[in-house]
């Protein structure tokens, strides 16, 4: 676990200065790079590249950062919470999002196993085909159709 490094992507928004706070007193603050806010395309290349995509979020709506995590065949830890575990299913790791402990666990857990790395990309990929704009398109479509008969 000693070589990797936290990168910590996106535009500063709520409780934007606790994050800064505990990363400066982190005695992994030299491991940790807050990058801002970065394009679409900077993002995917970042999770394409990335060991794993941690997602710990309290509320979600959908979840699309996860989804493009695992259609990018990159593993996910990702909360036990909100709509998050429905999105993902058995293909990510889903941890307590308050509990530092449990996230940590979860994200030491994929390091430390090529083996479950391995299993979770495919896993992953797999289940984000099931997210296409068609299949909403389709879902979309018959609730019009059932709603249109009744």
């Amino acid at each position: 676990l000693q070589n990797h490094q936290l990168i910590l992507a996106g535009k500063r928004g709520w409780k934007y200065d606790e994050v800064l706070r505990s990363v400066s007193r982190s005695r992994f603050g030299h491991r940790i790079k807050m990058i801002g806010y970065v394009s679409h395309a900077d993002k995917l290349q970042l999770i394409r590249n990335a060991k794993l995509f941690a997602f710990p979020s309290l509320w979600e709506g959908f979840g699309l950062p996860v989804v493009e995590a695992m259609a990018l065949g990159t593993p996910v830890v990702t909360s036990s919470v909100s709509s998050l575990p429905e999105i993902v299913g058995r293909s990510a790791i889903t941890v307590n999002p308050e509990s530092v402990q449990a996230i940590a666990k979860g994200i030491a857990s994929l390091l430390t196993s090529p083996a479950r790395q391995k299993r979770l990309r495919a896993l992953g990929k797999r289940r984000a085909k099931k997210f296409t704009w068609e299949n909403a398109a389709a879902e979309t479509m018959k609730i019009y159709m059932q709603i249109a008969i009744h």
